[in-house]
């Protein structure tokens, strides 16, 4: 069998009871797609009906509904379309990285998940580390990080290949660990005002919240005294008001927040 063939019949089942389950939802899916096809007008009627009731909502005065609400509103056609194909998408990876039956299928996968999703939320949840922050383009790291774990996959495919029954451990324990470093911690330590000077500070624009447009945020370069040595932190997120101190927040790596 050649190369072609055998990925194109390649195993995308789930091993049960998630195969199951999945099977399941993609039976309705199929069959509401089917009932759409077949009566197009109706179904275009009711989608129709429902934008125009949410658009008579959102500009009743008495409501106050925010601007925030009324542009997901009125782009909610739209916005429904596209994250409702990511979240498929995102959730069939997740499930194909953990369960799938085929061990190459999974490491395939698994493999992909960690270029797209864990490697890039990793590199963020480390941004406030004494690793990461002194280093201002961050996002050159994520760059980094994918080639890097699309070389590496490309090159040690055999080896992985031969350890594949265990990827999905490794990928629970890399979200584990994730979800610690970004939440947990064993203790935390206080350093006073009087170690760190603050220099460059600016304001950077905000992404927006879920009320429309958010205050920008000050950001500066922290130079810190700690045991005898000398730390450049770049970009640092600080208060607008008068800095307090700063947080160190021992999980495996330390965790650096200036209050």
């Amino acid at each position: 069998m050649s190369t072609s063939e055998s990925s194109s019949k390649r195993d995308y089942s789930l091993v049960a009871p998630v195969g199951v389950f999945t099977t399941a939802i993609h039976v309705i899916l199929g069959r509401l797609f089917k009932l759409v096809l077949r009566y197009p007008w109706p179904a275009f009627a009711l989608v129709g009906l429902l934008y125009l009731v949410g658009i008579v909502v959102i500009n009743i005065p008495m409501l106050d509904i925010d601007r925030g609400t009324s542009a997901l509103v009125l782009l909610s056609p739209l916005l429904i379309v596209a994250w409702g194909g990511v979240a498929y998408l995102f959730t069939a990876l997740v499930l194909l990285s953990l369960f799938a039956r085929c061990p190459d299928t999974r490491l395939t996968w698994s493999a992909v998940l960690v270029l797209l999703v864990l490697g890039p939320w990793l590199i963020l949840v480390l941004g406030n580390t004494r690793w990461l922050l002194p280093f201002d383009q961050r996002y050159l790291l994520v760059v980094v990080q994918m080639v890097g774990t699309l070389l590496l996959f490309i090159r040690a495919r055999h080896w992985f290949k031969c350890h594949a029954r265990w990827s999905t451990p490794a990928l629970l324990l890399l979200v584990g660990v994730i979800c610690f470093e970004w939440w947990g911690y064993f203790f935390t330590t206080e350093i006073p005002r009087e170690r760190f000077t603050l220099h460059n500070c600016k304001l950077i624009k905000a992404p927006p919240g879920k009320s429309g447009i958010t205050p920008p945020v000050r950001v500066c370069d922290v130079v810190l005294q700690m045991d005898g040595s000398e730390y450049t932190f770049r970009s640092m997120p600080v208060p607008d008001t008068a800095v307090k101190g700063m947080q160190v927040r021992h999980a495996l790596f330390d965790h650096y927040h200036v209050r």
